[in-house]
């Protein structure tokens, strides 16, 4: 299964404490007392890629390099920040997704996440801050300056190590590509994590094996290992839907994942969530506090979040359109 870095969720609450007639707007600060050193994380989407993978259902259009809109993307997500009310709150972690962020550049994204460091006085003492990054977006010196920054983590969409899986997944980046990326991140940033995808036709256990020990052969920390899934409102589900799309059968997936594990803790690394494993102290705490039901804010344009408010829970989604954002 592909899992998102953020959960879609509707439904307003709590927003006219405060508001009853005769009553002073000091009515609103129970609510923010209540809320004094709420660990809160903050999600900013990148709505843009290169190119959209067949098999993404996620809010992202494709976009050539020259096009992106680096500065006024970041002032439109700080426009949204200063709306917002983050009073007592403890910023626990920030995750850059998309789309494909690595191709926003560092010094945009640096003042947006300037702007939200700036909103939270009271941080995590040990702040996990990540980009989500593609192999064709990610360099040495993109790595760099990312950390420079203040970015203190990667996560890299390898997806897979083969070249013909590669293609059937419509990746941009070929194997030796992706392990040039790996390796960049973890000389100059340290913390790296790295998706890869299993259950496409003709592979097989071992198959998958393989690209797990090539992928640990490059010192990462912490691998994410999805399922594929066809989702509906994608280009995959559409050729689905008319028998035009080879896949796997359900055997493959159980077989798969088993053998995964099997590699995984040969390696020594921790089977923390369905289809996470890191290494003793590697494990996403940004995605931790998520699947935890913590807060988090949503910022851009696709971005959804959950925020409590007193006793309530408000619930946010933005346009997914980049123009009405």
């Amino acid at each position: 299964m592909l899992i998102p870095c953020f959960l879609c969720a509707g439904a307003d609450a709590a927003r006219n404490l405060g508001r009853v007639p005769g009553r002073s707007s000091l009515a609103a600060e129970p609510a923010q007392c209540h809320l004094r050193g709420v660990r809160t994380s903050v999600y900013v989407h990148f709505p843009w890629c290169l190119k959209k993978c067949p098999y993404c259902d996620f809010a992202s259009a494709g976009i050539r390099r020259s096009e992106v809109p680096h500065e006024a993307y970041a002032d439109a997500v700080l426009g949204e920040l200063a709306r917002k009310r983050l009073e007592g709150r403890t910023l626990h972690s920030v995750f850059f997704g998309g789309g494909t962020p690595s191709l926003w550049a560092p010094e945009a994204l640096g003042r947006v996440l300037d702007g939200v460091l700036d909103a939270f006085p009271e941080r995590a003492h040990d702040l996990e801050i990540t980009v989500e990054c593609n192999p064709t977006s990610l360099d040495r010196e993109k790595a760099a300056a990312l950390r420079d920054v203040g970015v203190n983590r990667l996560s890299i969409g390898v997806q897979s190590l083969d070249a013909e899986r590669l293609r059937y997944l419509g990746r941009l980046h070929d194997p030796e590509g992706a392990l040039r990326a790996v390796r960049a991140a973890t000389e100059e940033m340290g913390r790296v994590s790295a998706d890869l995808m299993f259950g496409m036709p003709g592979q097989k256990p071992d198959d998958f094996a393989g690209e797990i020990a090539q992928l640990l052969d490059t010192g990462i920390e912490h691998v994410s290992a999805y399922a594929l899934t066809i989702e509906p409102d994608t280009q995959f589900g559409a050729l689905h839907r008319k028998g035009k799309l080879p896949v796997a059968p359900d055997d493959d997936y159980a077989d798969t994942f088993l053998r995964a594990r099997e590699v995984f803790a040969a390696a020594g690394m921790e089977h923390y969530e369905v289809s996470n494993y890191a290494r003793p102290g590697q494990a996403s705490r940004h995605n931790q506090h998520y699947w935890r039901g913590g807060d988090y804010l949503g910022l851009g344009a696709g971005a959804v979040g959950a925020m409590s408010e007193g006793t309530s829970s408000r619930r946010t989604k933005n346009d997914p359109r980049p123009e009405r954002y």
